[in-house]
């Protein structure tokens, strides 16, 4: 889970723990309830069901953009209302948001050649798995077989 990371971001920006959160949380709940290409849930119900794999991921997309913008919606609503006024934060006067503001140890870092060579093979890699999943029908074995080639070729 990305909120360890998210958080003294977020604080750091001007909100709250409850705001770093909520976009964690929004996006990922997004994500797989919509489920557009998920081989766990889809591709297996689909299976069962005996439905042609992945079929009807344009209505799901539509759930995804739906479930997504109403999210986005409600978080950026209470960041906004925190970024104005801290005391409206429901966390607010706990102490622990202090601990990620006013440090002096943080200093700029830029990402690598490698580093960056690294997320554009993992951004290839998803959009392969996704053609993979709709054009090709992939299922649990090539998906196995894409994760570990994009990981050898990161690592």
């Amino acid at each position: 889970m990305f909120a360890p990371a998210v958080i003294p971001l977020m604080v750091r920006l001007g909100f709250d723990r409850l705001t770093a959160l909520a976009a964690v949380l929004v996006s990922t709940v997004a994500g797989f309830t919509a489920a557009i290409t998920g081989p766990a849930t889809v591709g297996v119900a689909h299976e069962v069901s005996e439905l042609p794999l992945y079929s009807g991921y344009e209505y799901r997309a539509l759930i995804f953009l739906v479930i997504t913008t109403i999210g986005i919606i409600f978080v950026s609503r209470y960041a906004r209302k925190i970024k104005q006024d801290k005391t409206k934060s429901l966390v607010y006067g706990d102490g622990i948001d202090e601990t990620f503001v006013g440090r002096d140890d943080i200093t700029e870092v830029k990402a690598t050649k490698r580093q960056m060579a690294a997320i554009v093979v993992l951004f290839a890699g998803i959009l392969l798995m996704i053609f993979g999943l709709i054009q090709w029908g992939w299922y649990f074995r090539e998906l196995g077989g894409l994760y570990l080639t994009i990981g050898i070729v990161i690592g």
